[in-house]
C-alpha cells in the first residue's frame, strides 16, 4: 500500500504553513510597533528541534524557573528567572546582545523594579 500524501506534497504544505506563520507573527509585531515577534508558550520547549527546521533562523530565548530543566541547542540562550528579578538590566542587556538587537537607551524594561 502506498503512502496516501506525498513527500513532495508534505514538503509543499510545510512551507505554506510556514509562511502563513511568519506572515502572521510579522504582521501582528508590525501593528504592535516591534521590530520582531517570540512567542511564549511553555510546551513548545519540547518541540524546539522542530521548530528550529521550521524556522531555520529562529533564536530560542529559554526562561527557566525550574534550574533542573536544561536544553543544548545552537542558536540557544538560557536565562534563570532568578537572575532576571536579581539583575534586569544586566541581563536583559545580554538578551539584546544574543538577539542582535540594539539596546534600548531608554528603555523601562532595563530599569530595576522599584
Amino acid at each position: 500500500m502506498g503512502d496516501w500524501i506525498s513527500q513532495q506534497k508534505i514538503s509543499r504544505i510545510a512551507e505554506s504553513i510556514r509562511m502563513s506563520l511568519l506572515f502572521l507573527f510579522s504582521r501582528w509585531a508590525i501593528s504592535e510597533d516591534k521590530p520582531r515577534w517570540g512567542d511564549k508558550t511553555p510546551h513548545y520547549v519540547r518541540h524546539i528541534p522542530t521548530l528550529v527546521n521550521i524556522f531555520p533562523n529562529a533564536q530560542v530565548l529559554h526562561i527557566i524557573r525550574d534550574p533542573r530543566a536544561k536544553l543544548e541547542i545552537s542558536s540557544y540562550m538560557e536565562v534563570r528567572y532568578g537572575q532576571l528579578l536579581e539583575n534586569p538590566t544586566e541581563t536583559m542587556e545580554t538578551v539584546f546582545r544574543f538577539l542582535g538587537e540594539s539596546i534600548p537607551s531608554n528603555s523601562g524594561m532595563l530599569k530595576q523594579p522599584s
